[in-house]
């Protein structure tokens, strides 16, 4: 057998341990490629917020008063539009006309969805804010509820379950206050 050889032994296992060491330089690799795809998300998460925050302060403020103030409308309001919005989209697109206004529902749909993470963002980082302190800045406050928002997702079980809960609350906020089912 040519594994017996010494010669041929030591090179077996410089070729095995090569092997290993580009598998773990590799998975090294892709790990700090993952956390940089996931730091520029993050990033864009905070621009579009301020952007948001600039363009449209006003609304924000209305969504996150009302929500401050309506919790529990605004989440069975919110459970219904997340939930079944999507449902409806479905049928909606196997008629005529659904389906020539499919695609601007759908972009209504993800404006709302933004609204409400943004909505639940500057409500939490109010509540933050009021925490640590007693000023108050439209900006920090959305940085921190947006940071908390968006990293709660990488939380085993409760992150989600408290992601989702804040994008029910927001989005039922977000409905309520635009189609005129607010108190």
């Amino acid at each position: 057998m040519f594994s017996s050889h010494p010669f041929l032994r030591l090179m077996l296992d410089t070729v095995l341990l090569r092997a290993a060491q580009c598998s773990a330089y590799l998975a090294h690799r892709d790990l700090l490629n993952m956390s940089l795809r996931i730091f520029l998300v993050y990033l864009s998460f905070i621009v579009l917020g301020f952007f948001f925050l600039f363009f449209c302060k006003r609304n924000l403020l209305n969504i996150s008063e009302y929500l401050r103030l309506n919790y529990r409308s605004a989440v069975l309001s919110g459970a219904a539009g997340l939930i079944l919005t999507p449902v409806l989209f479905l049928a909606l697109l196997f008629t005529l006309l659904g389906s020539f206004l499919l695609l601007a529902f759908i972009f209504m749909y993800c404006f709302f969805l933004l609204l409400a993470f943004y909505s639940a963002a500057l409500l939490l980082g109010e509540f933050i804010m009021r925490f640590f302190t007693f000023r108050s800045h439209l900006y920090v406050e959305l940085l921190l509820g947006t940071t908390v928002l968006f990293f709660s997702v990488f939380v085993p079980l409760i992150g989600g379950i408290f992601f989702f809960l804040l994008l029910l609350l927001g989005m039922g906020g977000v409905l309520n206050l635009r189609f005129g089912a607010a108190d």
